[in-house]
């Protein structure tokens, strides 16, 4: 037991932490020494606390051991801070990639989705798993956030964006988005716009109708412009899920620029779902509108 007890869990060795100051033409002059050799140890069971007056760097100690100083911002010029999980899993903080610091915080998507919400003061919804793979949505009548089994619990830059953003449109709901209530509102009219549009045009074909052409027609349009309110939804949504991510300190630096870039190629999917939807009706307009013409 007393092994046990005595097992050091982190462990600092002369950690330095400066922050370079340049001069006008960003030539690096000198270097504010924020830390400066710091030791200590942290054991198993143990209660550590870090003092000391205003300045002397307890916040930057911290925030270097946690990696949540961005590079540009200030460098680990020398020392160490290990970490040891057990198990003969032990890591040296300095060296570890901002991916497995992620893992090492354990944020899961579930707790940032969760986050998100309490940021704005959104209670009442639920989060919930659920199975299959690219199945995460808000489902605004049951008040409740989905997530997949590869979002849930994971701790991948790439998960947390994704749950952010889908507690983003639950948000939307909650302030009464205007988009995002177009949306909901259309979304009957669209279901059937998406099942009636072929067999009204395939059939105006056969009669000769060109009443049941044009119906047909504008029932997709109904899709179309389901398709086109959908963007600013979308958009809006993984722009508040970027902006409290960062403002809560659930990512960093990097981690916000990689969460961007993912949210980023999510969006662009809608973006070319809406010119796919454009260039269809297009094309239904192009070939049965100069067929009424004709007749």
């Amino acid at each position: 037991m007393a092994e046990q007890n005595n097992q050091i869990l982190l462990e600092t060795k002369d950690l330095q932490k400066h922050f370079p100051i340049k001069d006008f033409f960003g030539r690096k002059k000198q270097a504010v020494k924020a830390v400066d050799g710091i030791t200590f140890q942290i054991r198993k069971g143990e209660t550590f606390g870090l003092v000391g007056e205003s300045g002397c760097g307890k916040s930057v100690t911290s925030l270097s051991i946690m990696q949540l100083l961005q590079r540009p911002q200030g460098q680990i010029v020398d020392g160490e801070i290990r970490l040891n999980l057990g198990n003969g899993k032990c890591y040296d903080i300095t060296k570890t990639p901002t991916e497995r610091m992620q893992n090492l915080r354990g944020l899961t998507g579930a707790q940032a989705a969760e986050a998100v919400l309490r940021y704005n003061g959104v209670s009442g919804v639920r989060i919930e798993y659920v199975s299959g793979k690219l199945t995460d949505h808000f489902d605004p009548r049951s008040n409740v956030i989905r997530l997949s089994s590869a979002v849930y619990s994971s701790t991948s830059v790439a998960s947390i964006g994704v749950a952010a953003h889908e507690a983003g449109h639950a948000v939307q709901y909650a302030i009464g988005y205007a988009p995002i209530k177009l949306r909901a509102a259309i979304i009957p009219l669209t279901q059937f716009g998406s099942m009636a549009a072929m067999p009204l045009l395939i059939l105006g074909l056969i009669l000769n109708t060109s009443t049941l052409v044009t119906i047909g027609i504008a029932a997709f349009g109904l899709s179309t412009l389901f398709q086109l309110v959908t963007l600013p939804v979308e958009f809006d949504a993984s722009h508040r899920a970027i902006q409290i991510l960062g403002n809560t300190g659930i990512l960093y630096g990097d981690e916000i620029r990689d969460t961007r870039k993912v949210l980023s190629a999510a969006a662009m999917t809608y973006v070319a779902a809406a010119a796919a939807s454009i260039l269809s009706l297009l094309r239904l307009l192009i070939l049965f509108g100069g067929r009424r013409n004709r007749d």
